[in-house]
């Protein structure tokens, strides 16, 4: 994955403040589970504007749905705390690596795609 253009230091204090606050209160309460918290969205590019939310993928080391719905309530909770949108997507470690590497691969096909082309063209 690609590691993101806008880095969390340049977002604002509040967003930062709100960042730090869910990662703390998820830390504090699910630390074991949590493997990767990522900004990504428009806040991650530096394309935000005023009405923009803040968007986290959390990988977890173990997927159930109880932990889904109690980092959900966290997100919600620092939401209203910092009037702030927090924006929660939660992925398996396990799936995330699956993931990870899908997209290297898609990255790879339109190239191999092409030389698979060029080949067949000269063989001709």
């Amino acid at each position: 994955m690609n590691q993101p253009t806008h880095p969390v230091s340049s977002l604002s204090l509040p967003d930062q403040t709100t960042i730090n606050s869910f990662i703390k209160q998820t830390k504090l309460a699910y630390g074991s589970d949590l493997h990767t918290v990522i900004l990504y969205g428009s806040k991650a590019r530096g394309d935000a504007n005023v009405e923009s939310g803040i968007d986290l993928l959390i990988v977890i080391n173990r997927d159930n749905w109880q932990l889904r719905h109690a980092l959900s309530d966290i997100a919600s909770h620092v939401s209203l705390a910092h009037d702030v949108t927090i924006s929660v997507q939660l992925v398996s470690r396990q799936r995330w690596q699956q993931m990870k590497q899908e997209a290297l691969m898609t990255a790879w096909l339109p190239v191999e795609h092409n030389i698979y082309s060029m080949e067949n063209l000269l063989d001709i």
